[in-house]
């Protein structure tokens, strides 16, 4: 608020001097009776009034508000306004908060304002989701009972696979998901790994690296047009992604009434090489080549190999049982950006000052996270919480293996940083690669702004290295001794030193909170994690031992929703009733429901104001940085209009608009 002050007082003064002159001039004669000698002084005198206030305002425009330690004109005001915060923060341990988070390794916020910060947040966050269950039961809940009920009197509306394109269909356009047209289609599975869920998609160097070979692989000539495997390995055209480590490192546990299943999917580049180029790199690769999938390996119940050319109840299932791990899996690798956005802004509130030029950029994108934080351990992984009686994996397992599992392989240089992320995993240059497309422009367009932001500050060439509030930053984010406070891979003091890695450090923490966390979750839960019969929350029943024994009703109805689970109660209404606070696994419309409410949680919480196209304009000082922001947004703005116009014409796959910026939330949120 001090940055707001004398801006504010200067408006005021200005507000009323032009209010006085317009009373004076009004009411002079008959309230006043002044004479004419008298208004005249008094209007010459208001008039200076108002020129002096905007001489003011302009000079405060002038010098600006913010400053790097050096050039603060008032260096000992500022050193003890910051002794009244930052001693007042710590890193602290999630299980001095909670002894059950012990395996937690990063930071919670502590200290008298940590604590006083995280109630606060947690409170917020609370009532928030509140307003959003309740918003769910307005919009979502009696639109899909509706529905069922208009096939089944009884409500048995969930017996086949096509069964919820009707109840999708009867909610509200707006509140329609993205992928719910798309459930079955081989295409939209594939390029989920190159839009929604792009985590964890690997290019495969060496054919021994697939977990099958191509004579597992049912109607292997069909799918790739007869190119051997290992040629298509050599042309750098097959892809991974595999959650059997995960289940070998010991993570992973299924939740109650869930089976576990850690599948390896593979995929490969379908398409030949433009006529007359040699195979040298991707891009030769003909614009109608697509991704696609070539088979999928189960790993802990069996060890076949199921391919889209086995039985479609088989081909269908194995998607169905590789998404239902990937939205799980992933919703946790996403918290841990939380937890590291954590600790950078405790580093903020206790080495950096109001008043410099990173502080609020900081602030502003952490908004609201250590409640966010806590909100989301309590609803997801406590006992009873979504995660045993919703997910697949057991909120014990998460909290105590899966979390910590992706805490303590938390690298900044992988998460902050796009271009190394793909270059490392080998899938740069593959074709279609829309998140890669939409987060590069993004994050160009906010190193663009940061770059010009910052010069206003870094005017020397050792104005980085004499920051001293910036080296304090760095240094407890990369102590290696305190451990809950250490960021793997966070910029040292060595690694910043001039405006340019200034500028990349800014960019990556408003990139990582406003667009790798919503690539990652936010309106992705909704639109593709939780969408059914393609992406169930649970597999019910145990895997069959071998191919060719089920038929697509036996999928949905044993695997997907529970339908068939209790034939016997086929005629009961009460089975079909959904009671959201004792929900039974045998009740399946109570459990896609609850389902649904879950992801929709999401949904109203995202619509806030605080978007990466406007929230720059209110922190802007002087002309150079309100042009920095002003092209930010005409930047962001044009981006948005890109993506929607390619979408408007996607037909035949659900529509990848999670990363367009006029829906981005500038934080983590949530």
């Amino acid at each position: 608020m001090r940055v707001l002050f004398p801006l504010l007082a200067a408006l005021v003064a200005v507000a009323t001097a032009r209010d006085d002159l317009a009373t004076a001039s009004t009411t002079s004669t008959t309230k006043t009776r002044r004479t004419t000698k008298d208004t005249k002084r008094s209007l010459r005198r208001k008039a200076q009034d108002e020129n002096n206030a905007n001489r003011e305002l302009f000079a405060l425009d002038k010098k600006g508000f913010l400053s790097i330690p050096q050039d603060d004109p008032n260096p000992v005001g500022r050193a003890r306004r910051l002794s009244y915060r930052a001693p007042f923060w710590e890193f602290t341990s999630y299980d001095s908060y909670n002894p059950e988070l012990v395996n937690l390794t990063m930071a919670a916020p502590g200290g008298i304002l940590g604590q006083a910060a995280l109630g606060e947040q947690s409170a917020t966050i609370a009532g928030q989701l509140d307003v959003s269950v309740a918003t769910s039961l307005g919009v979502l809940v009696p639109p899909l009972q509706a529905a069922c009920l208009t096939i089944s009197e009884t409500g048995e509306c969930l017996e086949h696979l096509d069964s919820y394109l009707h109840l999708y269909s009867a909610l509200a356009p707006e509140y329609q998901p993205a992928a719910f047209q798309f459930y079955d289609s081989d295409y939209a599975f594939a390029r989920e790994r190159i839009t929604s869920s792009p985590a964890f998609i690997t290019r495969v160097n060496r054919v021994g690296d697939i977990p099958f070979t191509q004579a597992n692989v049912t109607g292997y000539n069909a799918i790739t047009g007869g190119v051997p495997l290992a040629d298509l390995v050599a042309q750098g055209r097959v892809f991974i992604v595999d959650f059997y480590p995960f289940y070998q490192d010991g993570v992973l546990e299924a939740a109650p009434h869930s089976v576990l299943e850690a599948p390896t999917a593979v995929f490969f580049l379908d398409g030949p090489p433009k006529k007359g180029s040699s195979i040298d790199n991707l891009s030769k690769f003909a614009a109608t080549t697509r991704l696609m999938p070539l088979a999928i390996k189960y790993n802990v119940q069996h060890s076949y190999v199921v391919s889209p050319k086995d039985p479609h109840a088989d081909w269908f299932l194995a998607k169905a049982v590789f998404n239902c791990l990937d939205s799980d899996v992933n919703s946790i690798l996403h918290f841990a950006l939380h937890s590291a956005i954590a600790n950078v802004a405790i580093a903020a509130q206790k080495n950096l000052a109001s008043e410099h030029p990173l502080f609020r950029p900081i602030e502003l994108a952490a908004a609201e996270n250590f409640g966010i934080i806590f909100a989301g351990l309590e609803l997801l992984v406590s006992p009873g919480g979504s995660f045993d009686t919703d997910l697949s994996l057991s909120g014990s397992s998460v909290k105590n293996s899966l979390f910590p599992y992706f805490m303590q392989r938390f690298d900044w240089r992988v998460a902050a940083n796009l271009s190394g992320d793909l270059a490392a995993r080998g899938v740069t240059d593959i074709p279609g690669f829309l998140y890669r497309d939409d987060a590069a422009a993004i994050y160009n367009a906010l190193y663009a702004y940061s770059e010009i932001y910052l010069a206003a500050f870094y005017k020397k060439p050792d104005s980085v290295m004499k920051d001293a509030e910036l080296q304090g930053f760095l240094a407890a984010l990369t102590n290696t001794s305190d451990s809950i406070a250490f960021l793997k891979g966070f910029p040292t003091t060595a690694d910043v030193t001039n405006i340019k890695e200034v500028s990349a450090l800014l960019t990556q923490i408003l990139w990582v909170t406003g667009v790798k966390h919503h690539a990652l979750n936010s309106y992705r839960s909704f639109n593709f994690d939780s969408v059914f019969p393609s992406h169930p929350r649970k597999i019910l029943a145990p895997l069959p031992p071998r191919k060719g024994t089920l038929s697509d009703d036996e999928v949905q109805q044993d695997y997907i929703s529970g339908a068939g689970f209790t034939a016997a109660e086929a005629t009961s209404q009460d089975r079909y009733t959904p009671d959201l606070t004792t929900l039974e696994i045998a009740n399946p419309l109570a459990l896609f429901l609850s389902t649904q409410i879950l992801a929709f949680v999401f949904y109203p919480l995202l619509q806030k104001p605080s978007r990466l196209t406007n929230i720059y304009l209110s922190d802007t000082e002087g002309l150079l940085m309100a042009v920095a922001a002003v092209a930010l947004r005409q930047e962001l703005r044009a981006i948005s209009a890109r993506i929607v116009k390619r979408e408007a014409a996607n037909i035949d796959s659900p529509r990848y608009l999670l990363l367009d910026p006029a829906t981005l939330p500038l934080n983590l949120y949530v």
